[in-house]
């Protein structure tokens, strides 16, 4: 097989488009002191051009972040970090702060019965109806822990009270206050229909899960049934001795109603 001949190429970048590339980096000042912070010089920025200029885009882009759902990145969610070390600059792609952030945010919710839309919900948002806005005043005290340390909401069918429980649950997890998370946000009616579901359609499911109060293999069960047995025996101890108690004091009664009756016929003269 005969070789390739190729002629000599010169491989040359579109100066215009590294003079637009120059232009965004020196227009990002982060970018620029950021660069130098790891000990970079002028002529260093300048000859690594291509890999600094995603670094500022992407700083000038989520400087202004429209949020995760409208991020139109072309790698949406993430962002580019420069490293510098031995005169070599390299970039690599890593989550961005804010996605760091909602997943952190989303963990507080150990338990999340309500849908995923009301995730983005805020207080501020919500209606200030006079019954909220004194929702709210409590609230901002049990957030501060000031005078109570549970709220208790109602209302009537559909007034919202679950929406502005979720609200309020939601502001914690963003917040992360300590003793205040993680969080549970349960749909009582909810699970205990899943409970009752789970007991009818597989029964041995829900044993193994829940336990039951006839399995022999449960040692607290063993445990309590002595202890019942235990119980049992003492009582009926007790029965036995109080029948006998009270056949004794009849007795007494019977032998002492004789005794006088006898004394009262010797009196007046009688056999």
């Amino acid at each position: 097989m005969e070789r390739l001949k190729v002629n000599n190429m010169k491989i040359t970048a579109d100066d215009s488009l590294l003079d637009q590339m120059k232009e965004v980096i020196h227009q990002c000042p982060k970018a620029i002191k950021y660069c130098k912070s790891l000990g970079m010089s002028d002529e260093d920025i300048d000859s690594n051009v291509i890999k600094i200029y995603d670094f500022a885009r992407d700083i000038n882009y989520c400087s202004n972040c429209p949020g995760l759902k409208q991020c139109k990145k072309e790698n949406a969610y993430l962002t580019s970090k420069v490293t510098f070390a031995n005169g070599v600059v390299e970039t690599q792609l890593i989550p961005c702060p804010t996605l760091l952030k909602r997943v952190s945010f989303e963990r507080q919710f150990l338990i999340q019965d309500f849908p995923n839309e009301w995730l983005d919900v805020t207080m501020p948002e919500l209606d200030r109806t006079k019954g909220r806005v004194k929702a709210t005043q409590v609230y901002n005290k049990y957030i501060k822990n000031e005078e109570t340390n549970w709220i208790y909401l109602t209302g009537g069918m559909r007034s919202g009270k679950s929406y502005y429980a979720a609200a309020m649950v939601i502001d914690l997890a963003k917040r992360e206050l300590k003793g205040k998370v993680p969080i549970c946000f349960m749909n009582a009616s909810k699970r205990i229909l899943e409970l009752s579901d789970l007991n009818k359609k597989n029964n041995e499911e829900f044993k193994k899960k829940f336990g039951s109060p006839d399995n022999s293999e449960n040692k607290n069960g063993k445990i309590k049934s002595k202890n019942v047995k235990a119980k049992n025996k003492v009582s009926k101890s007790k029965k036995k001795n109080t029948k006998k108690g009270i056949a004794a004091k009849q007795a007494m009664k019977n032998k002492n109603s004789n005794k006088d009756k006898s004394k009262y016929n010797s009196r007046d003269g009688l056999p």
